[in-house]
């Protein structure tokens, strides 16, 4: 995070929550599949 001179569009709290919930999905995806990047290939 960078600091600045404009409010947060969203706060530091839920930025928070947000990235623990991508870090428990993502081992969660490495877990099931043994694939930390599951969409890597995947071309849409």
């Amino acid at each position: 995070m960078f600091a600045g001179n404009h409010s947060a569009i969203v706060s530091k709290d839920i930025f928070d929550q947000t990235q623990e919930q991508l870090k428990i999905r993502q081992q969660d995806a490495y877990a099931k599949n043994n694939n930390p990047r599951p969409f890597q290939a995947k071309y849409f």
